[in-house]
């Protein structure tokens, strides 16, 4: 990218995309029990770098913006630039769910697609600022990113705004969301290095 920052990456991969997903993958415990491993792995990197949570800027594209929005929020980011995420977690990985009976299946979409919506809840007095990049045509938009807003204006939570640009699948969301990245972080390193008036 181009910027001289510390970075980290976090990836978490269930396999491929055509293998399904069987209920221990996406038992709630286990779910967070490898979030509660990131938000660790966070913390130490912060501790051994001198920084503060509200330095941090997370972001990622796709399922990596799914995971930049929940790990950002528990962190208590101080920036958080997604690129076309996914926010009804369940609905997103419904297609994958083998082997579940029907009940149990709807309620485990369920819950995952409101454990973001429940994050901001609990953060709504110290939310950082969410930059919500999506392409107008990619079904992230209408799926995902305008649900998220319309959420965060019906609550009264400020701090999420969506920058939509003019392209209209998910394929070309990478082409995209690199430019959108770089010009957001240099924003944000600028404004966090501009003296205090």
């Amino acid at each position: 990218m181009g910027v001289a920052a510390h970075r980290l990456y976090i990836k978490h991969d269930y396999g491929a995309p055509d293998i399904d997903l069987g209920p221990l993958e996406l038992e709630p415990t286990r779910l967070l029990q490898a979030a509660d491993a990131v938000q660790a792995l966070l913390r130490r990197t912060c501790a051994t770098l001198g920084l503060k949570p509200a330095d941090c800027i997370f972001a990622g594209s796709s399922k990596g913006g799914s995971a930049a929005l929940y790990h950002g929020l528990v962190f208590g980011a101080g920036d958080i630039l997604p690129g076309g995420p996914q926010v009804m977690f369940g609905d997103s990985v419904r297609p994958r769910l083998r082997g579940l009976p029907r009940e149990e299946l709807d309620g485990l979409v369920e819950w995952l697609n409101g454990a973001l919506f429940e994050e901001i809840r609990l953060r709504r007095a110290s939310m950082p600022r969410i930059l919500v990049h999506v392409g107008r045509g990619d079904p992230h938009h209408a799926e995902h990113a305008v649900p998220l807003k319309a959420f965060v204006d019906k609550e009264g939570i400020g701090g999420v705004e969506l920058a939509v640009d003019d392209y209209a699948t998910h394929s070309e969301l990478p082409a995209h969301y690199r430019v959108f990245l770089r010009r957001e972080v240099l924003r944000i390193l600028e404004e966090q290095e501009a003296p205090a008036a």
